[in-house]
């Protein structure tokens, strides 16, 4: 196999993923490789060209298809434990060595983004967030059926309304101090709630009285649970999840005012210190970039 390819299978939130994407797609660029981005068999279920297309001048491909990965599996690859299996190979978290590694061989599930490589496919399987992602969007639009559907549920908020974005299943909020610094400033407007749990919109719409609480997605009750760890278990299709993911996005991003929160707690037990979850980033990111925002829901 004379071309050589970068397969990028991202993990993590979909600020993360796309930070995978774009530090992926750099060195593609720089080492004469084609990107080829799987996310298919990551946490996001679903390949990645459902959602979004190539934008102008941009190469890669946004889904492996069962003819590419034949030729992958048949090509030298690094690292070298998942040659040949690159359909089958378990990835497990390592604390060791701070990363995904190959279940059988515990080898890294990536290569090193300052070196060369001599083999035909390189694979990185990897979570980790970051700001890289807007680059990532900038390259990208969205499938026209979703930018119309996405567009229709903006445009059913009307022209001015304010937003509320709340982390509050495996990363914790404080939101009785949140929702208490918000009180006053809500009142007679439109609000938008977006959140990945059901209680919190509940809670909005009894707390904020004065205020019309609105939604663009359905939020199911989990009881709290993480809705992108247990969606299946839960009999919700991948398809939906990162379409209503995505509806939020975008119509976090088209608020007049966007409010949202530090997280002060994680899954493994208390933070060094309060951040933002990498969905608020993104949020707020492109609450201020809406050229940005109008190109990704572009019609043409």
């Amino acid at each position: 196999m004379s071309e050589r390819y970068l397969l990028c299978r991202p993990e993590g939130g979909f600020n993360d993923m796309l930070c995978q994407i774009e530090l992926c797609w750099r060195y593609a660029e720089t080492h004469g490789r084609t990107l080829i981005v799987d996310s298919a068999v990551t946490g996001f279920g679903d390949d990645f060209a459902t959602y979004f297309r190539l934008g102008k001048g941009q190469q890669a491909e946004l889904q492996l298809a069962p003819e590419r990965l034949r030729q992958l599996n048949a090509a030298s690859t690094f690292p070298e434990a998942v040659q040949g299996r690159l359909a089958d190979y378990t990835k497990i978290w390592s604390d060791q060595a701070w990363r995904f590694v190959d279940a059988s061989s515990h080898a890294p599930l990536t290569f090193d983004a300052g070196r060369r490589y001599p083999q035909a496919c390189l694979l990185h399987h990897q979570h980790g967030g970051g700001t890289v992602s807007l680059d990532a969007l900038r390259r990208l639009r969205l499938q026209p059926e979703l930018a119309g559907h996405i567009r229709g549920r903006i445009a059913g908020l009307g022209s001015d309304y304010d937003a509320i974005h709340v982390r509050h299943t495996d990363y914790v909020t404080d939101i009785d101090r949140f929702f208490g610094n918000l009180a006053g400033k809500l009142a007679g407007r439109r609000v938008l709630v977006c959140s990945d749990n059901a209680e919190v919109i509940a809670l909005a719409r009894s707390t904020f009285t004065r205020a019309d609480i609105v939604t663009v997605s359905d939020v199911p009750d989990l009881g709290g649970l993480p809705i992108h760890v247990h969606a299946k278990a839960a009999g919700i299709p991948a398809g939906q999840l990162n379409r209503d993911m995505l509806t939020d996005l975008f119509a976090l991003a088209g608020s007049a005012h966007l409010y949202i929160t530090r997280i002060v707690d994680g899954p493994g037990g208390h933070l060094p210190y309060q951040q933002l979850s990498g969905f608020s980033f993104l949020a707020a990111a492109l609450n201020k970039r809406r050229r940005l925002v109008n190109t990704l829901l572009a019609a043409d």
